[in-house]
């Protein structure tokens, strides 16, 4: 029975990941939900600052979340928005995903 728990569980988590996708273009970053349809863009521009963090640390931050990995660490998009200036998202490398845009911001 625990057996049974613990893998519905874990397949449970990895539905999670089919949710939500990430593609960055060339002066944005596109949220895809099912990786396919387009719900939501950031302009490159608008970002503030990007920066990772883990699940508690995001917790209690208002803002849009896209997360698609539960217990993963976040990227934290921190844009001009006035109204919504928190996004979070769970790709799959948060590292090379922060430095991608980094880099798109810089040049």
């Amino acid at each position: 029975m625990l057996l049974v728990l613990i893998v519905s569980f874990y397949i449970l988590l990895q539905g999670f990941r089919l949710l939500f996708g990430y593609r960055l273009e060339n002066n944005k970053i596109i949220i895809l939900l099912f990786h396919f349809l387009p719900i939501y863009k950031i302009l490159v521009s608008d970002i503030k600052e990007i920066y990772s963090a883990g699940m508690l640390q995001t917790l209690l931050i208002p803002g849009l979340r896209f997360d698609s990995r539960i217990f993963e660490q976040r990227v934290v998009i921190v844009t001009k928005s006035r109204l919504i200036n928190h996004v979070f998202l769970t790709p799959k490398n948060p590292d090379v995903f922060i430095t991608e845009v980094k880099n798109r911001v810089r040049g």
